[in-house]
């Protein structure tokens, strides 16, 4: 129990914990990403409207070679060209890199279909295009520069949080790890002082309670009819107070959680002998049980567990059961999973009561107060069934059947 409580609570702080660290680190690459992609775009719409600040190239013909005059540079220029096109060919360039005419042919035919402050690939550089109409309409201008630094800056980045991320996801579990261990001890610790606590005192009690029973069988040979009512009456909650005893020492033993020893065993057979047991109950109070039960079923498991658990659920089943009703037990095999089910009909019921079936002393109504019932028998089930790492469900079907499925693995 207290393994699946660590388990729990550390994937809580670790699924907590990853969403804050996946939110901060994506809002650091999304602000550095903008911040860079803000700052690119100024730049071009700078160069853009006044290229002439730049290497001033002119064209001598349309299909002459380039040739012009340069012009004065500034240290905090960009890498850039500018390119005027008409007709498809290109009029101008304004640039002070030094890139190929069919490089940057290249990359205005790739910026053609691209919408304004999209990235091509040229000469593998990445280039950032700006598009825009001239005074001319028949000229459209090309304004590129240079935004490879920026975008190995950006994958940097990414790379950078992603290690980060995985680097922090790493020491958090081990944080985690020794977090969860430390808050669930002191629960542990006061849990195994309560299972202490309750065996001691039932031990301790069925002494007293011996010797209560013991006096009262001799003192009602001695008595008049009158004080054997009342004694029988004593007698009577005697047992019923032995009987509470004994499953309480039941359940403080089904939760030592001992490592059991687990043996291939014939689960038909033992189905079988704990049905014959239960005959004659469900004979005296006229109940039918009809059993499907697969032949040669075998599992590993541990007999006298497995056997408590069955004695448990079908107690119940004839227990809650109306008169003259049928209960229904289905045994069977699937590739390595075996299957318990035990149905009877339950007319008290409601789907909100069986999230309650397995607490401790649940009871639904009064009417289960007297009918030897303290509201252990499944929780004690539910405590054997993990020790032989297996599940215990019910459910609620529509005409008022309850069904317990058993399931080992």
């Amino acid at each position: 129990m207290f393994r699946q409580l660590k388990s729990k609570l550390l994937r809580f702080v670790l699924f907590s914990i990853s969403i804050i660290l996946l939110g901060v680190f994506a809002l650091i690459f999304v602000v550095t990403y903008s911040s860079q992609l803000e700052a690119n775009k100024t730049k071009l719409q700078t160069i853009a409207n006044s290229p002439r600040g730049y290497v001033t190239e002119y064209r001598n013909g349309m299909t002459g070679p380039m040739h012009g005059q340069i012009g004065k540079l500034q240290i905090n220029d960009s890498v850039s060209f500018t390119v005027l096109v008409q007709n498809n060919m290109i009029k101008k360039v304004y640039s002070f890199v030094d890139l190929e005419e069919t490089s940057m042919i290249n990359a205005i035919n790739q910026s053609k279909n691209l919408s304004n402050y999209n990235t091509v690939i040229v000469d593998h550089e990445h280039w950032m295009v700006l598009k825009s109409k001239t005074s001319n309409t028949m000229t459209t201008q090309y304004a590129f520069l240079n935004v490879t630094e920026s975008v190995k800056s950006t994958q940097n980045l990414l790379y950078t949080l992603v290690a980060s991320f995985v680097v922090s996801l790493v020491a958090v579990y081990f944080a985690s790890k020794m977090f969860a261990k430390k808050a669930i001890t002191p629960v542990e610790q006061a849990y195994e002082k309560q299972k202490r606590f309750i065996a001691d005192v039932s031990h301790e009690l069925k002494t007293p309670l011996s010797v209560i029973k013991a006096n009262l069988e001799i003192i009602d040979d001695e008595s008049s009819e009158t004080q054997k009512k009342w004694i029988k009456t004593v007698s009577f909650e005697t047992d019923r107070m032995n009987q509470l005893i004994n499953q309480m020492l039941r359940l403080a033993q089904s939760e030592k959680q001992e490592v059991l020893t687990l043996d291939t065993i014939n689960i038909s057979a033992l189905v079988k002998e704990v049905l014959l047991s239960f005959e004659a109950v469900a004979f005296e109070k006229d109940l039918t049980i009809v059993s499907t039960i697969d032949e040669s079923v075998f599992h590993k498991s541990h007999t006298e567990t497995l056997r408590q658990i069955l004695f448990i659920l079908l107690d119940n089943a004839i227990k809650y059961s109306p008169a003259h009703q049928q209960i229904d037990i289905v045994l069977t095999k699937n590739d390595k999973t075996m299957e318990v089910k035990i149905c009877n009909t339950n007319q008290s019921l409601q789907p909100s009561d069986l999230e309650h079936l397995f607490d401790r002393f649940y009871r639904k109504d009064d009417a289960r107060e007297r009918n030897d019932s303290y509201g252990l028998g499944l929780s004690i089930a539910k405590s054997l069934i993990i020790q032989l790492n297996g599940e215990l469900s019910v459910s609620l079907t529509n005409n008022n059947r309850i069904c317990f499925k058993m399931n080992l693995f």
